[in-house]
């Protein structure tokens, strides 16, 4: 069981999230190569507990507590479904994801200094 914030990290980092990840480190190049080194899933488990999962990983992996809002998080959501649905990206996409990458780091600064005077 990860009991501590710097456990939950190296966990993530490591790729072993929720068991459906494997480790960065392998070189393996297609999915049934991925496949054949992951032990069989546990067929008892909920689907919508392993959704749930799957999305805690991403949320970690991308950093999503660093401070959006609720409907920051919904906006980017929609903008996730929208790529997963095989929709176009939005007009001006160059521009807008510009953008998105200062927003993100200034959150980033914010939070980490945040972080460091709690610490």
């Amino acid at each position: 069981m990860l009991k501590t914030r710097t456990q939950l990290k190296r966990y993530l980092s490591l790729g072993l999230v929720a068991g459906i990840v494997a480790p960065l480190s392998v070189q393996a190049q297609t999915p049934e190569e991925i496949m054949a080194m992951m032990p069989p899933m546990d067929t008892s488990l909920d689907k919508a507990d392993i959704m749930k999962a799957m999305g805690f990983a991403m949320g970690s992996q991308l950093r999503l507590n660093i401070g959006f809002s609720q409907e920051e998080l919904n906006q980017m959501f929609a903008g996730m479904v929208a790529a997963a649905e095989g929709q176009e990206p939005p007009a001006n996409f160059e521009g807008l994801i510009q953008a998105a990458q200062m927003l993100y780091m200034q959150r980033i600064q914010a939070f980490q200094a945040k972080e460091e005077a709690q610490a």
